[in-house]
């Protein structure tokens, strides 16, 4: 489950997501995937732990590495991230990361 008012988890089992950022302060989380969506990125957000959450990317591969949309992304993910960092966010979000969703 997700924080209160977020959308249900559109991850697939067996697929790579990118993750975004991680971290307890909500609003800062919040602000991030308004920021992604408003640059045309599907986001989400869910929980890690009970007092940490998660902002992933919606769109899932099943070969990150080599799949020229998960590369393309990626790029996009970075674009956005620079966008980001001039707008005072607090980085750039070159550290996001594939991870392989193994389901619920």
């Amino acid at each position: 489950r997700g924080p209160a008012g977020a959308a249900p988890d559109p991850r697939q089992a067996g697929l790579n997501y990118l993750v975004v950022q991680s971290g307890s302060n909500q609003k800062a989380l919040s602000e991030l995937l308004e920021h992604l969506r408003s640059e045309g990125l599907a986001a989400f957000m869910t929980s890690a732990t009970i007092s940490s959450s998660r902002v992933l990317l919606s769109e899932g591969f099943s070969a990150p590495k080599s799949d020229p949309r998960a590369v393309a992304l990626l790029d996009r993910l970075h674009r956005a991230g620079m966008a980001w960092k001039t707008s005072g966010g607090g980085s750039d979000l070159t550290d996001a990361y594939w991870e392989k969703f193994n389901g619920p």
